[in-house]
This record gives structure tokens, sequence and C-alpha cells, in this order.
């Protein structure tokens, strides 16, 4: 999922060109999405050990059916070049904004951590806070540093219609929910 997510980066044809000579070089027949997905998805063993293998070590195990949901879009580039996501630029560059996705490390709006929130947006998980007060779960979608200097989260609350800027100095208590979100932008919180 992870290569899917950023093929904006990877050039996927030249990926699915050299996985179809390796296995034609090992005598083995070029996998497609349906194989693969039926592979994944009939294994008993990714369903009995998907939380033991993985709960301790994520803050928020995403829910398998839910990546199972997504497994026919992201495997799809292994049979033909696939279209991506509209980028947030087209909707939030105009005002001279910069793309920000730092690294980890970095605290914010009531000493929360961004890599919660990056998390997140790269295993497609909503998250939940308080903004102004209200509690709000959203999804994540991009950092963005404004011209005047705040950081600010685009993402797409419940019940919205359309995408918010959320001004993270005034975020608090953010976590990760196990929701899953099928994005309607490019989520470019994973570089």
């Amino acid at each position: 999922m992870h290569l899917w997510d950023r093929r904006d980066e990877v050039a996927l044809d030249s990926v699915r060109a050299v996985l179809t000579k390796k296995c034609i070089a090992k005598n083995v027949t070029p996998p497609t999405t349906a194989t693969l997905s039926a592979l994944v998805r009939g294994s008993d063993e990714l369903r009995a050990d998907w939380s033991n293998m993985l709960d301790h070590q994520l803050p928020t195990l995403p829910a398998l059916d839910g990546l199972l949901d997504r497994l026919d879009d992201v495997l799809g580039w292994i049979d033909a070049p696939r279209p991506t996501p509209v980028p947030l630029a087209a909707v939030a560059s105009a005002s001279g904004e910069r793309l920000l996705a730092p690294r980890g490390g970095y605290y914010w709006g009531g000493g929360q951590r961004l890599e919660l929130v990056r998390f997140a947006g790269a295993n497609r998980l909503k998250i939940a806070f308080t903004y102004d007060g209200k509690a709000r779960i959203a999804e994540p979608y991009s950092l963005r540093r404004k011209t005047t200097g705040n950081l600010v989260l685009y993402a797409w609350e419940n019940g919205a219609r359309n995408i918010k800027a959320f001004n993270t100095a005034k975020m608090f208590n953010v976590a990760t929910t196990h929701e899953s979100f099928v994005p309607r932008f490019r989520v470019e919180l994973t570089g």
C-alpha cells in the first residue's frame, strides 16, 4: 500500500515492467490484481495474526477489512496505469502557502504529536480532535504553512461539504480513530 500511496513519486510503469521480467526469468506467471487480491483475502493466517503481530507496534491498528477494501485499488497498478487523486494544490495553494509534512518529533497545538496525524493519513484513518471547544472527526490530508506563519491541517470533517483548514495551534486532544476513509484528494502527509 505504501508504494500505491506514493505513486506520484514512483514510476509504476517501470516497476510493472521489472516485476514482469523478474517473474518470467524465474518461470513464474506474472501476478494480476485478481490473483494477488484473492491470495491476500483468502489468507486465514493474515486474519488470525493481524492483531497479535501489529497491535502492540502501532498507535491505532487499522481495521483489516478497511485495508482489504482498498486492496483492488492499491494493486490495480499491476495490471495497468491508474489515475492518481487530485492534489490539494488545486484547492489550497492559491494563497502562496507551502506544503509541509515534517517528519516526527514536531509538537503543536496543546503538545500533540504531529506523528499521529501523519500515521492516520498514511493508514487512511480518521482523526478525532477538539477545535474551538468542539469535538470533531475528520479525514487528514495535508499540512501547509500559510504566509501568516500558521501551520494548518487540511482535513475533511465528518458532515462537511468541503475541505477545511484547521489552525493546528487550536487543535487539542488529537487521536487516531479506527474509522477508515477513502481519500477524496491525495493524502500529502506521508512525505
